[in-house]
Parts: C-alpha cells; structure tokens; sequence
C-alpha cells in the first residue's frame, strides 16, 4: 500500500539553445554593422564557428548550384576566347583551344566534387582549380612567338575579375587568389621580352587596379550576403520565440496546473467543437465523469500537499489508460476528472471507464479515514454515450455522465454506472 507522497521533485530544465544562438547572432551583427576600419568586422568575413557551421549547412546546395551554373559559364567563356588566337597568337593554331579544354577538364573535376566536400575545403579546391585553369591559360602567350602573344596574359585577368565578381568566390580565398594571380601576370609579362618597359608598366597598374576594385565588390558583394543571412536568421528565431511563446500561452490556458492534464475549459471547448460539425454524422461519443471517493476526508486527514499528490496520482492513471489521441483525459474540477472518447460504442466505453477505476484501485493509495471501511482511495465514475446527429448536445451528454456518476455515488462509491437512456 502506498503512503501519500508529500514530496515533489522539480524536473530539469531542458537548455536554452535558442537564446545562445540569439545573443551569438547579435554579437555577430554587431560586428559586422561596425565600422571595417576600426576592425569590428573581421577581415575575412568570417562568423564565429558555430554559426559559420550552421551558415553552411543552410547554404551548401545553393552555393553548390551557383557555383555549377557559373563555373559552366566560364568554361563556355573560356572556348570562346579561342576567337582571339587569330590575332594574338596566330602561330599556335588548334594549340590554343587544347590547352584551353585541359583547362576546362581540370574545373570541371572541381564541380563534380563539390558535393562530397564541406565548404572550406570545396572553396579551397575551387581557388585551386581556379589558379589551375588560369595557369594552363596564362601558357598560351608564353609558348607563342606572336609580337602580340604578351597582351593575352592581360586578357586574362578578366577571368579574376570574373572570379570576384560573377562567381563570388568567398573573401577569404578570393583574396589570396587574386594576389596571386596579379604577381604571376605581372612577372611573367618581362619574361616575354616583346613589351616595352613603360607599356608593361601602364598595363601592369590597370591590371591592379582593376584587380582591386573587383575584391572591392566581392567584399562588399559577401558581406551583404552574410548580413541578409544574419537578420533573417534573427527574425526566424524571433518568430519561433512567438510561436513556442503561443504554443506555451495555449498550453497554460488549456492544462490544469496541478495535474497537467487538460482543464475544464479545454473539454468545454473540444466537446462545443465535436457538436459543432467538426466530425461526421455517425460518429460515436463516450464521456465517463469520475470522482475521488471521501476526498474531502482525505485532505482533512493527510492534509492538502498529499491530496495534492493523490490527485496528481488519479491523472497520471487516467493519461496511461486513454488509448491514443481519439481519448482526452481532463480534470473537471476539484476532485472530478473525466474522460471524452471518440469512435466508441456503449460497451467500448463503460469498458474504458471500469478500467480506469479497477487501475486507480491497484495503485493502492493510502486512505484511512473513509467511513465505508476500505483503507485504499476509489473513484465512482459515470458513463454516457452519444451519437453525432442523434438529436443529443453537448450539455445532454453532460448531464447524462453526471446522472451516473451521481447513482454510482448514491449506490456505495467505488463502482462504474451507466444509466439506460
């Protein structure tokens, strides 16, 4: 037999990962609003780590697929300077379009990767590739003994500018590329032989300068993205905060706080509903009313932090023999709970309610002040049952449980009645 449970114990609490996120993306915000020549906004763009995981996971297949459709129209770009041989390196003949199909071959091997790779080093192998074609692109000139083959290395770095601009390669690799690729177009330029000093020297400064301003706008071009991303993930967390804070609010007005079972209210509401229309003509109803026997004597006896316990007792009893969501347990109120059942017969729920009465029995609660001599706590519960269309309401149903709770009570407690119609 089981003494009255004067303790409680609090559950813990689950962690907040939502607000962590949150203050993480308005620290993040805050630096990237900051002023870039004070250092607020980290250079290379980057978020801290967790964010910059989850930046990633939400982006992969766009930018997988952006990259795709960019590094195809390079590639059908590339061909197409085939056109130029003609004029800068006439000597070379089909040469010119080999080495440019060895160079598509290599960015081509990078697209196909993309997917099997996480975003640092799928950027990587895309600078890589990048630099790679740029290489094979940049032997033309060299291997040509054209006047004009030189100037084709400047033709080329329009393919950085493309780079930074058009595929928006990220900052912190474009960067570096960009570095790269201007040094190795301005050193190989002398090595020609075939451009004068002060040309070389005119065209290596638009080469920079042009270079420059397209890292320009691939920063700007970044940062913008990063920061769209930025508030958009602080207005998604914003409205899931609503939504839980609704969720929580509907779950408060609908739950007795005691027991953490639905309240009278919310069974008021589900039965108005099922009269309402919202199921079909047909369908069968079962309500079973059940209240705790002598409860008063038991409060007065064990004191109310134990009767407290005994209801709580009652409701988890009642929640474990509902069969799924077509049942709805609820406290009634006081020491009244009950039960509403969908797709029922009379038999199904007078079967439930017996149930719910012989498990409340077994659980063998303490009980010694009754005046009918059993020492353990029992409810006497009340079924009825009704048809959607029938010609029954809500407060029939109502009326017809308590009727039977009312004879189960007159009759000696402890016992499951249903009155005939």
């Amino acid at each position: 037999m089981k003494r009255p449970d004067k303790r409680t114990t609090d559950a813990p609490e689950e962690p907040q990962t939502a607000p962590h996120l949150s203050g993480l993306i308005d620290t993040t915000l805050a630096r990237f609003t900051g002023d870039w020549f004070l250092f607020r906004t980290p250079v290379g763009l980057q978020f801290p780590e967790e964010l910059e995981a989850m930046y990633e996971v939400e982006t992969c297949k766009s930018r997988v697929r952006e990259l795709r459709i960019t590094v195809s129209a390079a590639i059908a770009f590339m061909c197409l300077t085939t056109v130029t041989d003609a004029t800068l390196v006439p000597d070379l003949g089909w040469q010119g379009l080999y080495l440019r199909l060895l160079a598509s071959v290599v960015l081509i091997c990078a697209v196909v990767s993309f997917d099997r790779l996480s975003g640092s080093y799928r950027e990587l192998v895309l600078t890589a590739a990048l630099y790679l074609a740029i290489l094979v692109m940049a032997s033309i000139p060299l291997i040509s003994h054209a006047a004009l083959a030189p100037y084709g290395l400047f033709v080329w770095m329009l393919a950085v500018i493309y780079c930074n601009t058009t595929m928006r390669m990220r900052f912190r690799y474009a960067l570096p590329f960009s570095v790269v690729c201007l040094v190795t177009t301005v050193l190989l330029v002398p090595v020609s032989g075939r451009i004068g000093k002060d040309l070389s020297d005119s065209l290596a400064f638009l080469a920079v300068a042009g270079t420059s301003f397209s890292l320009v706008a691939n920063y700007r071009m970044e940062r913008t993205v990063r920061m769209g991303y930025l508030l958009s993930s602080k207005e998604a967390l914003r409205l899931f905060a609503l939504n839980r804070d609704r969720d929580q609010l509907a779950t408060i007005s609908s739950t007795d706080a005691l027991t953490g079972v639905a309240n009278r209210g919310h069974f008021d509401r589900r039965l108005e509903t099922l009269f309402g229309g919202s199921i079909d003509t047909g369908t069968k109803i079962g309500l079973v009313l059940l209240d705790v026997d002598y409860f008063k004597r038991y409060n007065d006896h064990y004191g109310h932090p134990a009767g407290d316990a005994c209801l709580k007792s009652v409701a988890s009893v009642l929640t474990r023999v509902m069969r799924g969501k077509k049942d709805f347990g609820f406290r009634y109120g006081g020491e009244e709970f009950g039960a509403l059942l969908l797709d029922v017969s009379r038999g199904t729920t007078e079967s439930i309610a017996e149930r719910i009465r012989v498990s409340i029995e077994r659980e063998a609660i303490e009980h010694a002040d009754r005046e009918d001599g059993l020492k353990i706590v029992t409810v006497s519960v009340g079924v009825a049952s009704a048809v959607v269309g029938d010609g029954t309401t809500a407060d029939d149903l109502i009326k017809r449980a308590d009727a039977s709770l009312y004879a189960a009570k007159k009759a000696g407690r402890n016992r499951t009645v249903v009155l005939p119609r």
